[in-house]
């Protein structure tokens, strides 16, 4: 929605910028709103017109268009900056080069006033340094839109009271800064709002917008802060012009009105903060309560599960042992003790999950040959690989540096990985490979696989999140990968993959030769 009232913005200045030039070309007297104002001058239109063609550029996605659009503001910067020299030398305006004929015969007097040069070089310098960023996260583009913008309301706010400090002969010291046409100071307006809508993720819209506290207080106060003491003004005005009081009772009304509705609006703020604090502070006691309730639960039903399967396994190995048993009734308990296997690993998962998500798990960190682990690991997969018609193959990098790290716990990661290619490649090769690389140490296992989309791989390492392959049902709960990427992690490594539908897949993950846990 901001960046539409950006797009709106630009839009809207563009029109404005092309009725003034279209009615300075036909008209034979420049366009006013109303007599008596001053008039708006052909160069800061054409500069209107510029300056929102650049913001409506800077809000598109391609960067070639973005890039055009600062081009556009950089004129406007030329010339503003050639108008500001008229301030310092009363003899040059810059309207006269590009419309001396025209201007000479219509308004000899119309210039294009300090005022208005200096509000275009700030929005045209904004619009030029639109993404930079500065010290601190400080976009200095934000801070030259306020300004000028501050600049503007004052024209508006002055003629909204009706004093008019533009017309000649009237302008007083104090006023001088209002020194604005009407009409552009409504395009001024518009366009620093833009700019500051034209980027709604950063600086002081995306701090407008958010959630938090902040940005609570700031869409609580910045409106009365902006209308309290407008309004308040106007009541002084009038009623000074009505003679219901003289001009020296004015200024303390005015003063404690402020305070009084001030303080309103500060208590008010805060009570609708205190109830957010009370909110968040409860919803913390239950989601703690919850997850308390959630680790009881899974140690309960993981020592209730794991005692009578551990009682089953052996049952069926006892049965197993008797040379007595048919071989049909063999195969049944040899699909029962799978199947015991599968769910004993479930729960380990679940288990082994718990303690990384809560950080309670601990790391026996050593040296370690990881040449020697990939190996280990991989030999306890050639069964099954070959029962499937794989062969798993190994590529060790002879001479690899020893790493510190948990060898449980990078074995767990290798074996998730081994498993995984074994379980969804139905022909080909497994290739297990170390190597060693700039962060470290690489392990990759490779399969001929049917390969991963690249929408799937980005929730692949989620906890639960399991990729439907067709003709395979789903097994597992979809925790091997959270969880070892999880471990990986803790070393301060990275895991990842390179996959493509129909080419197999290589996952794999670096690990440093030494690093410092992960608190």
């Amino acid at each position: 929605a901001l960046v539409g009232f950006a797009v709106l913005s630009g839009t809207s200045i563009i029109v404005l910028g092309c009725c003034v030039l279209l009615l300075w070309l036909v008209s034979s007297r420049l366009w006013r709103i109303p007599a008596g104002l001053l008039t708006v001058n052909p160069t800061v239109a054409i500069m209107l017109l510029k300056s929102g063609l650049s913001l409506r550029l800077a809000t598109h996605e391609e960067r070639g268009a973005r890039r055009l659009g600062q081009f556009c503001a950089l004129l406007v910067l030329g010339l503003a900056s050639l108008s500001l020299l008229a301030f310092f030398d009363p003899g040059f305006d810059v309207s006269r080069l590009l419309f001396r004929s025209r201007l000479q015969t219509l308004y000899p007097s119309v210039r294009v006033t300090p005022n208005t040069a200096l509000i275009l070089t700030l929005t045209s310098l904004s619009l030029l340094i639109l993404d930079l960023r500065g010290a601190r996260g400080v976009f200095p583009a934000e801070l030259l839109s306020v300004c000028g913008l501050g600049v503007a309301l004052l024209t508006l706010v002055a003629y909204g009271y009706g004093i008019q400090p533009l017309l000649p002969g009237r302008q007083t010291l104090a006023l001088t800064i209002a020194l604005l046409e009407i009409n552009s100071a409504l395009g001024f307006a518009l366009l620093a709002l833009g700019i500051l809508c034209a980027r709604p993720s950063r600086g002081l819209m995306a701090l407008t917008i958010s959630e938090d506290p902040g940005g609570e207080t700031v869409r609580h106060l910045l409106p009365a802060m902006i209308m309290v003491p407008t309004t308040l003004a106007w009541v002084r005005i009038g009623a000074l012009q009505a003679g219901i009081y003289k001009s020296d009772a004015g200024s303390p009304i005015f003063a404690l009105a402020s305070v009084l509705i001030f303080i309103v609006l500060i208590l008010w703020n805060a009570q609708s903060l205190h109830k957010a604090s009370e909110e968040r502070r409860r919803a913390e006691r239950e989601t703690q309560t919850a997850a308390k309730m959630k680790e009881e639960f899974i140690s309960i039903v993981s020592h209730e599960l794991r005692t009578p399967l551990a009682s089953i396994k052996v049952g069926i190995d006892m049965v197993l042992m008797q040379q007595a048993v048919q071989t049909d009734k063999r195969q049944f308990l040899e699909i029962s003790k799978r199947n015991v296997d599968r769910l004993a690993h479930l729960i380990n998962e679940v288990l082994d999950f718990r303690r990384l998500d809560a950080g309670k798990e601990t790391f026996k960190r050593a040296s370690t040959d990881l040449n020697k682990l990939a190996a280990d690991v991989t030999r306890t997969f050639e069964p099954p690989a070959k029962d499937k018609g794989l062969r798993i193959e190994l590529d060790l990098t002879p001479g690899l540096p020893a790493v510190i790290c948990d060898g449980d716990k990078i074995a767990q990661v290798v074996a998730n990985l081994v498993n995984n290619a074994v379980k969804f490649s139905a022909r080909g090769v497994v290739t297990v490979r170390t190597e060693q690389s700039l962060e470290g140490v690489r392990i990759s296992v490779k399969d001929q696989g049917p390969g991963i989309s690249a929408e799937n791989q980005e929730r692949l390492f989620k906890s639960f999140a399991q990729i439907p392959v067709e003709g395979r049902r789903k097994e597992g709960a979809g925790l091997g990968l959270a969880i070892s990427r999880s471990i990986v992690e803790q070393h301060s490594g990275r895991i990842g993959l390179e996959s493509a539908p129909g080419q197999g897949a290589t996952f794999f993950f670096h690990l440093p030769l030494s690093a410092t846990p992960r608190p």
